[in-house]
């Protein structure tokens, strides 16, 4: 996605894209936790979509 983006993103744990039927369709981004609980929650709420 980085590269998709032009280079401008920073990576790090918390955000998520969201894919239906193989297509991106948007991202989910989460703080506030630690990184891996930030992405523990993302993945949770993208499963119930």
């Amino acid at each position: 996605m980085a590269a998709a983006e032009g280079g401008h993103m920073i990576m790090g744990q918390g955000g998520m894209p969201i894919f239906r039927n193989g297509a991106l369709e948007g991202a989910c981004g989460v703080g506030g936790g630690t990184s891996q609980q930030d992405e523990d929650c993302a993945s949770a709420g993208i499963s119930k979509l």
